[in-house]
């Protein structure tokens, strides 16, 4: 091969450009982030409501699990509270439950499958830390990462 591109080992890479440049990145409000050793450490942040994963947690889970990937050697992904995630939050997401016709599926494809895939691509080892509930989407999570630790 022609190229001049550097081979990285799996998890040993280059600070990312954007970290280089010092471009703005996506504050998050619903989840906790922070590397620790090497290891990005993700946690869901809305225990009133068990981690109850809104549109804006997913869009800040996903840019979170992809910043992780880049940065660190390993993500551990957990959740702040008595519960890990008590799935999807349905209050202000647009879909009115009552509604036979209703979409749900447009949720899925458009938040929470992109977080799925991103969990499954990941080149980096995902470890998650479930204590307590993990209902419909929150189990998805919890099954997604490649080590799973659970507690009461």
């Amino acid at each position: 091969m022609g190229g001049s591109a550097q081979q990285y080992p799996r998890g040993r890479r280059r600070r990312p450009q954007c970290a280089r440049l010092g471009v703005a990145r996506m504050t998050y409000e619903k989840i906790l982030y922070r590397i620790e050793e090497d290891v990005a450490v993700i946690r869901l942040n809305d225990p009133a409501k068990l981690n109850a994963v809104s549109g804006e947690m997913g869009l800040e889970l996903l840019d979170a699990i992809q910043r992780g990937a880049r940065e660190a050697r390993a993500i551990l992904f957990g959740a702040e509270g008595r519960g890990f995630c008590s799935g999807a939050d349905l209050t202000g997401s647009g879909i009115d439950v009552t509604d036979p016709a209703r979409d749900v599926g447009k949720r899925l494809d458009g938040i929470f499958n992109p977080i799925i895939y991103q969990m499954r691509a990941a080149e980096v080892p995902i470890v998650t830390a479930i204590r307590g509930p993990a209902a419909g989407v929150g189990c998805a999570f919890a099954l997604a990462g490649d080590l799973i630790v659970a507690g009461e």
